[in-house]
Formats: structure tokens, C-alpha cells, sequence
């Protein structure tokens, strides 16, 4: 499952999770027939150096916002949540293997800047929303659609792997003068002992068609 992003001033925001989640705190444990399936861990996230434009445009006048992501090459078509941050600074995370999340307290798509969108890699029962990530490839399309029917059209231009502790915060948060968005999951090795991943995949895509 996802775990929480801690946005504390020296945390780290990194995606490792006992599933292989994204950004967040641990989820809250589910039983299913009495049986507790093992707990998330917690990845981290450095917090980022981020302020949310406060221009007052058509998208934000409207409350335009994310409501699918589909990616084609990945066989990806889920909703997408908006996520906030919990009371310790964490990242909320989608608490279905299957859903995908947005950052709604950063970037909104189609705005300059970089969108973040999270979900899982795995879950006990298998693999999750993000699981293949890792195959994008330059120029592979994702599709973001608004909820007022529009799409915006992102292709990619690098899919990186970096160790949790050694984040690109910078990179994934920071400031940009178009329109980007950031995919981010869990990867590598599995650490049992504490049940989180050992790496995360960042998927970085720019607009080319709105």
C-alpha cells in the first residue's frame, strides 16, 4: 500500500511502503475475516521547497481539477483522488490498491509547474494501480483527463530510479515555467525488517497537447 510523504522541515518524502505504496503515512490497517494482513510502511519524502501559485486563472476560477489518468503503454485507467496532507505533515494516500491519488495542494494539470500523482505498486493481493511504471519509455503519452471533460496530453521524457534516501525533492516539487507532471510509486528491493521498498520510480512527462 501507499505510505505517507512526510513534509516535516528535514523529512525525507520518498515512496516506500510494506506494498510498495507512494507518498503518505501508513494506512490504517484492514481486516478481512479476522485475518490483518501485514502493516505499511512508511516511505519517505523530503519536503518540498513549494509554493502554490496564487493567480486567480481559469482553471482555479472554475475549480478545475484531475479526474482520471490513463496511460496506455502501462495499462493504467483509474480516478484519480485528491490527497492533502495529514495532521503530521504526511501525505495522505489512496487507501485502495487500485486507486491512483493527486497532490491537490500542489499544481493543478495543465498549470506551469509540476502535477504529482501517486498510487501503489503492489498490496498483498497483488500488484496495484503504478505496477509497471517502470516500462514507460520517452515519449510514451499519458492522458490526463479534467473534470470538465477536457484532456491534457503528456509525453514523457525520462523515467528515473533513485534509493528513498536520496529523493530529487527538488525535481519533483520544484518550480517550472510549463506545464509537467510527476508520477511516483515504490521500488527495488523489498526490505522485510522494514517493511517498505528500498527505491522510488519518478515518471516525468511534459504537456504537449491541451
Amino acid at each position: 500500500m501507499l505510505s505517507g510523504v512526510a513534509f516535516g522541515a528535514s523529512a525525507f518524502l520518498g515512496l516506500s511502503g510494506t506494498y510498495g505504496f507512494v507518498p503518505g503515512i501508513a494506512a490504517p490497517a484492514v481486516r478481512i475475516a479476522a485475518v490483518q494482513p501485514p502493516p505499511v510502511g512508511r516511505p519517505n519524502y523530503e519536503r518540498p521547497n513549494y509554493e502554490r501559485p496564487l493567480s486567480t486563472t481559469t482553471t482555479q476560477a472554475f475549480d478545475l481539477k484531475p479526474a482520471f489518468v490513463e496511460i496506455d503503454r502501462v495499462a493504467v485507467t483509474s480516478s484519480l483522488i485528491p490527497l492533502g496532507l495529514r495532521d503530521d505533515g504526511s501525505l495522505q494516500v489512496p487507501t485502495v490498491a487500485s486507486q491512483a491519488g493527486w497532490f491537490a495542494d500542489g499544481v493543478v494539470p495543465g498549470q506551469p509547474g509540476p502535477a504529482v500523482l501517486v498510487g501503489h505498486v503492489d498490496s498483498y493481493l497483488g500488484a496495484a494501480v503504478f505496477a509497471r511504471l517502470k516500462e514507460l519509455k520517452p515519449d510514451d503519452r499519458i492522458r490526463v483527463v479534467m473534470n470538465d471533460g477536457s484532456m491534457l496530453v503528456f509525453a514523457v521524457s525520462r523515467v528515473d530510479q533513485y534509493p528513498k534516501t536520496l529523493f530529487p525533492t527538488d525535481l519533483v516539487y520544484g518550480k517550472t515555467t510549463r506545464p509537467e507532471i510527476r508520477l511516483v510509486t515504490c521500488a527495488g528491493q523489498f526490505d522485510r525488517a522494514a517493511r517498505s521498498y528500498e527505491d522510488n520510480i519518478v515518471v516525468y512527462a511534459n504537456l504537449v497537447s491541451a
